[in-house]
């Protein structure tokens, strides 16, 4: 599950600017200008979300309205670092390639220096990858459910006891109880979807416990980066 939390947050910094990555794409270098850039962009971003999530929590938006919002800020921010602004206007043909690139780094920035930004980075990322490797519907009404128990279960949890305050193992081990505890009570229909044998294939099991923390990370994407405890 842990491995699951990594791979969204490494997937949703393609989301930034609503397009999805170049394979074929040289990277730039880390040159003192454009870390400037990331720094004066992300840090414009970051007030600027704060101030939408004052008006409508982040966590509220569709992983569309999301996307739509971010490249609106990356442009109005784009305003207020010139150098941006030069290096775009001095090559004009590879202006796309590079706004690409430096929205995937803008976004990596806001998820490490913009804790408001990485339940919303969460929720996009969960629907994103939900979208390009959809769940059969047979799966889903299954896992739906476990999820919003999970979820419940967890924030339940949070409520009595602030887990961010445990230890990575002991938030592990409370994220592992509460999947267990949902599974033993969704064993039958577990083993009518996967088979008898569901539970002693370890390999298939990880692949229904990523196919859960999907459903997870659109139910209680707070919760889900509490326990990641991403820095």
């Amino acid at each position: 599950m842990q491995k699951l939390i990594v791979t969204l947050i490494l997937f949703v910094s393609l989301c930034t600017v609503g397009q999805r990555a170049q394979a074929q794409t040289t990277a730039l270098s880390d040159s003192l200008t454009e870390k400037k850039i990331i720094q004066t962009v992300g840090a414009d971003m970051c007030r600027q979300l704060t101030a939408e999530n004052a008006k409508q929590p982040l966590e509220n938006l569709t992983a569309q309205e999301a996307q739509q919002l971010f490249v609106r800020l990356i442009m109005s921010s784009a305003s207020t670092s010139p150098e941006l602004v030069t290096a775009l206007t001095s090559n004009p043909a590879g202006a796309n390639k590079y706004g690409e690139i430096l929205g995937k780094k803008i976004g990596l920035w806001l998820l490490k220096e913009c804790p408001i930004t990485q339940p919303l980075f969460m929720k996009m990322g969960a629907q994103e990858i939900s979208k390009k490797q959809p769940i059969p519907a047979a799966e889903a009404k299954i896992l739906q459910p476990m999820a919003v128990e999970v979820c419940h279960d967890l924030e339940a949890r949070q409520k009595k006891q602030d887990l961010n305050a445990l230890t990575p193992e002991k938030r592990s081990e409370v994220l592992q109880e509460v999947v267990q505890k949902s599974m033993k009570a969704h064993a039958k229909e577990l083993t009518q979807q996967y088979g008898a044998d569901i539970f002693l294939d370890s390999e298939r099991m990880r692949a229904v416990g990523t196919k859960l923390g999907l459903q997870m990370g659109t139910q209680c994407p707070n919760i889900l980066m509490m326990l990641a405890n991403v820095k």
